[in-house]
């Protein structure tokens, strides 16, 4: 679906930068133009249809997979059973099987596509450039690796970031299910008021934590729109100098203008969804580090009489009938 949508909008760009050369040098009618007029709103309305196209069935799938993923985790999880629970922090699982599945929907959603854009949109684009005017292919050829190296170099620091805030509000999650359930205790002793400000300390160093992830993604975008606008504009001050020198014809060098803004656009959106890329990846690491925890093993059944194990069934009901307690003193049963 990417490369479809690359594909329309490059034949758009360059099918525009003709009906205006068309129009406004060689002199042709509106009579003349309509049949690429038409042309142009049909490819305008197959390219926004491939893009909703694209969005519906990415978030079917982002939906798919997280209730595919939830069932699998609870089902994993009852297989492990108490021995590995116990050994875990209630409210840190209850965040991974809400929060941590939840993160994936803008991961599958959002970034994804935006990447395989990012990946597809630019090389096409850059071909296209190559063919019609090789000296601004050169910048695109300088710009756009730079611009990948700068979102890594940020994107480094954001990825960190966004890890130790998911691990953060996994732990607030657990300590607060702990503190609800010690409550009552907690209350005898007179300790609650202390909890109470414990809180407020853990909720401000998330608050800050949070703070810090959505700056790294504010300067992230900011660079990277920094660096698109500066390329743009070195293109297009080349492409004017030579295109008043005559060493450039009109078609061409508007088709360049129309396609170098395409060439980083998808870049700039991966930027933009690169958080939500961090934090979906930081919650599929945990969901599947509980997945790949082997169920504990089964021992052995006792022989039978016949020599051959006895089978045990691995769900089975146990049910009591007639069975009471009375307390000492008393005649009705408790």
């Amino acid at each position: 679906m990417a490369t479809l949508v690359a594909v329309l909008l490059i034949v758009q760009l360059i099918l525009l930068s003709l009906v205006v050369n068309w129009v406004f040098l060689d002199g042709f009618d509106l009579a003349e133009m309509w049949p690429w007029l038409g042309l142009l709103l049909l490819l305008a309305l197959l390219r926004a249809g491939a893009i909703g196209g694209s969005d519906i069935l990415a978030q079917y799938a982002a939906s798919r997979i997280k209730s595919h993923l939830r069932q699998q985790l609870t089902t994993h999880l009852f297989q492990l059973g108490p021995l590995y629970t116990r050994a875990e922090r209630s409210g840190e699982l209850a965040n991974t099987l809400v929060n941590g599945v939840e993160a994936l929907d803008e991961y599958i959603s959002q970034y994804l596509p935006a990447r395989n854009l990012a990946g597809i949109v630019p090389v096409l684009v850059f071909v296209v450039v190559l063919a019609l005017d090789p000296w601004t292919s050169l910048v695109l050829l300088f710009a756009g690796p730079m611009l990948i190296l700068m979102l890594a170099l940020i994107g480094g620091r954001a990825k960190a970031l966004t890890e130790r805030r998911f691990a953060e509000m996994s732990w607030m999650s657990a300590f607060f299910l702990d503190m609800i359930q010690g409550l009552p205790t907690l209350k005898m002793y007179g300790r609650s008021r202390e909890q109470a400000a414990q809180i407020g300390e853990i909720s401000r160093q998330f608050g800050h934590t949070t703070m810090d992830v959505l700056r790294t993604a504010f300067q992230t975008s900011l660079v990277m729109e920094w660096a698109a606008t500066a390329a743009i504009a070195m293109v297009a001050l080349e492409v004017s100098l030579r295109l008043m020198n005559g060493l450039l014809p009109f078609d061409r060098a508007l088709a360049v203008l129309l396609l170098t803004p395409e060439f980083f656009m998808p870049l700039r959106q991966m930027a933009l969804k690169y958080h939500a890329g961090t934090a979906g990846k930081a919650a599929a690491e945990r969901i599947f580090e509980v997945l790949d925890t082997p169920e504990p093993a089964i021992q052995p059944a006792a022989p039978a009489n016949d020599g051959h194990p006895a089978a045990i069934p691995r769900r089975f009901d146990i049910g009591f009938d007639h069975v009471g307690h009375t307390y000492d003193g008393r005649q009705r049963p408790a």
